[in-house]
């Protein structure tokens, strides 16, 4: 996990338009070498605004801390804050990110809901996932919205 406070003049705003502009700036000003190489996470909004993960291998659970002494059994899951309250814990993810046949996915397992882009996902089912997709764990005060960003022009 990785901060990119340094970028906090960039603010994002509702509007999924906005932020998808914003892609551009924030992928123009972190390296080639981390977008280049895998998959990257932004976290957009809440307690770790500011935040990504990369994720080097080839599946990532995606939750909230599971305990005190323990954040994950992998180092690429994503383990968010638990202010995320409506965010399942990690050990019971709530989604799943996995890469099959060159082709980034994801998975539901959640009880609050996985959306893409406004539209929420089937739970257990499968959804392709493009560069720039907006994911969100949940809804409402305590969910969170990601960005998923493919390396290079995936």
């Amino acid at each position: 996990m990785l901060n990119i406070a340094q970028f906090a003049n960039i603010k994002f705003t509702e509007s999924d338009n906005d932020i998808k502009e914003k892609i551009v700036t924030v992928k123009n000003i972190l390296s080639k070498e981390l977008i280049g190489k895998v998959p990257v996470v932004f976290v957009l909004d809440g307690v770790e605004d500011g935040k990504y993960f990369t994720i080097d291998g080839k599946s990532a659970r995606i939750g909230r801390h599971y305990s005190k002494d323990t954040t994950s059994d992998s180092k690429d899951d994503i383990v968010l804050s638990n202010d995320y309250a409506v965010v399942t814990r990690v050990n019971q993810p709530h989604a799943l990110l996995m890469s099959e046949g060159g082709n980034w996915y994801i998975e539901d397992s959640s009880m609050n809901g996985t959306y893409i882009d406004n539209k929420r996902l089937d739970k257990y089912k499968k959804v392709r996932l493009k560069n720039g997709d907006i994911i969100e764990l949940g809804k409402g005060l305590s969910s969170v919205r990601l960005l998923f960003a493919l390396p290079g022009d995936a």
